[in-house]
């Protein structure tokens, strides 16, 4: 997908529900350049029958739980959005190594998501856990970490780091609706 043909009506999206949503602080808007085009991607790719593979280092576990119980939620109002924890498909996820675990891991999930997969880690750069999404050109990663070129990141000294996962997880939320019933088009 071309990011330029809806970035445009894609940010303007971001910046006005940044503004006009309570839940979400206004230093978001500072950090939606680096996460709106990948964001839109993953959305992109969701919607048009990938599953979103869900991987977190061991830190940001609770965000993994709390994203699964929370994404399809009857309150959401919505159809449900293909989104597995990729621990539940790769039992030894912790284990992977060398290039070899990685090309049977992705084998492995070529074959277990014929319409496409794409891994959503969230987490530190040098976790176990982010060797497969960091070579993998499905990837849609929200780092915690020092800056990533060309990728979205939150530095791990930030006293709020936390609760800024959950805004973005709020934001990428709404994208999701958004996208979904029509607000925004994607060309």
């Amino acid at each position: 997908m071309d990011w330029m043909l809806f970035s445009n009506n894609f940010l303007d999206w971001v910046l006005d529900v940044i503004r006009s949503d309570e839940g979400l602080g206004s230093w978001l808007e500072e950090s939606r350049f680096e996460w709106a085009p990948d964001t839109a991607n993953a959305i992109s790719k969701l919607l048009n029958g990938c599953v979103l593979l869900l991987i977190t280092d061991k830190q940001r576990e609770w965000l993994k739980v709390y994203i699964m119980q929370n994404i399809n939620k009857p309150a959401n109002n919505r159809p449900n959005i293909p989104v597995i924890d990729a621990q539940s498909v790769i039992n030894n996820f912790d284990y992977i190594k060398n290039a070899t675990d990685i090309e049977t891991t992705k084998d492995l999930l070529d074959v277990s998501f014929p319409n496409g997969y794409v891994c959503w880690y969230i987490g530190d750069t040098n976790d176990a856990r982010a060797k497969l999404p960091k070579i993998d050109d499905n990837s849609y990663s929200w780092y915690i970490d020092e800056d990533v070129h060309n990728r979205f990141s939150i530095s791990p000294l930030d006293p709020i780091v936390d609760l800024k996962l959950l805004q973005f997880y709020r934001l990428f939320d709404k994208a999701i609706n958004a996208i979904m019933f029509g607000e925004i088009q994607i060309k």
